[in-house]
């Protein structure tokens, strides 16, 4: 990810809907609004939180 032009990346690697994913909460409280954020996979990621958008 770096390499394609990312100047952050955070990764969490955790199976079930309700386990931790605390680097996806940095993410959220890294990220201004006008960023860009890339996800990978959305496999486990749960159901949108508020302020989420899938384009």
């Amino acid at each position: 990810m770096g390499k394609e032009g990312c100047k952050r990346v955070f990764t969490d690697k955790v199976s079930g809907v309700k386990s931790s994913k605390p680097n996806f909460e940095k993410l959220l409280a890294y990220a201004h609004p006008g960023d860009t954020v890339v996800i990978w996979k959305l496999d486990g990621t749960g159901p949108p939180a508020a302020g989420q958008k899938y384009d």
